[in-house]
């Protein structure tokens, strides 16, 4: 037995771009996503940052899809 050899390759099937936690993808891998047109989730987070949750730097990442959750 080698060492390292007792592992296996596990590989999602399904994994989801938009959730309600996170309804922006990652922009840099599809800058052309409909989530970028989403006036809702846009209009939702200008809230966040009206009410103080959010900064405008966060709520930036969070559009780019690069918010940790």
């Amino acid at each position: 037995m080698l060492h390292g050899d007792n592992f296996a390759v596990v590989i999602p099937i399904e994994q989801k771009e938009h959730t309600d936690n996170k309804p922006f993808c990652d922009l840099s891998i599809n800058p052309d996503c409909s989530c970028r047109k989403d006036l809702t989730a846009i209009q939702t987070l200008d809230d966040y940052v009206m009410q103080g949750l959010l900064t405008v730097e966060e709520a930036l990442r969070t559009y780019e899809g690069k918010m940790l959750i």
